[in-house]
């Protein structure tokens, strides 16, 4: 995820609005600068900052509710909160040993309390690189790279017109195998292009290429006086 991208994630998911990481250095921001290539130490810390900061937030605050609504250390709420959280964050379904992972954090020795366990549950899914980066793995037996599937459709959708996460009506479809029909992937971009999520891009993307055409025009002019 780009910076921006990852603002408007923590907000869609968690409604966090404070981090800033879109305002590229100018304000609170938690995360490095965006760059190509690989994944530096820098930028990988400043994802894992932002994750301990954002987990305490959250359970600190009138948005706890947004990743969990019950008591971790009692019943079956440990697993119900993974799957559910966890379909959102990752943009597909977990895998059995990816939930077994995350359960282990419910048996941590000391116990910790139900606030200390759901902070480091939200932290480690933050933490998690099938959060922070959006793969795409849809393989054939043979391991080969095929067509993408619908979850891996969705997250392109969801990130090409709303720099975020898919929503509920996008997911249900991903869930129901719809998005590799070209007719579903039209209606559901159609669908998403009125949601006020994409103008929001489309105007960052006018402003960005405006800016480099001014800067362009002032580039030129001072090259020719």
């Amino acid at each position: 995820m780009t910076n921006a991208q990852y603002d408007a994630v923590v907000r869609d998911l968690l409604g966090e609005t404070t981090l800033s990481a879109a305002s590229n250095g100018t304000a609170d921001t938690l995360l490095a600068p965006d760059s190509a290539g690989s994944l530096t130490d820098i930028g990988w810390n400043g994802y894992l900052t932002a994750a301990a900061d954002i987990a305490a937030d959250v359970m600190a605050g009138s948005n706890k509710s947004k990743f969990i609504s019950c008591d971790p250390t009692a019943g079956t709420c440990l697993s119900d909160t993974i799957k559910a959280f966890g379909r959102k964050a990752f943009r597909r379904p977990l895998t059995t040993t990816e939930v077994t992972s995350f359960m282990r954090l419910g048996s941590l020795t000391p116990a910790g309390t139900s606030e200390q366990v759901g902070e480091a549950l939200l932290y480690a899914f933050l933490a998690s690189p099938s959060f922070i980066m959006l793969p795409e793995l849809a393989q054939d037996k043979s391991g080969n790279n095929i067509q993408l599937n619908s979850y891996e459709v969705a997250t392109r959708l969801s990130f090409l017109l709303w720099n975020s996460v898919p929503d509920d009506t996008l997911n249900t479809a991903a869930d129901a195998g719809k998005l590799t029909d070209p007719a579903q992937i039209l209606s559901q971009a159609q669908r998403m292009l009125k949601d006020s999520r994409a103008a929001a891009v489309v105007s960052t993307y006018h402003q960005y290429y405006a800016g480099i055409m001014t800067n362009s025009h002032w580039l030129n002019q001072t090259t020719h006086d």
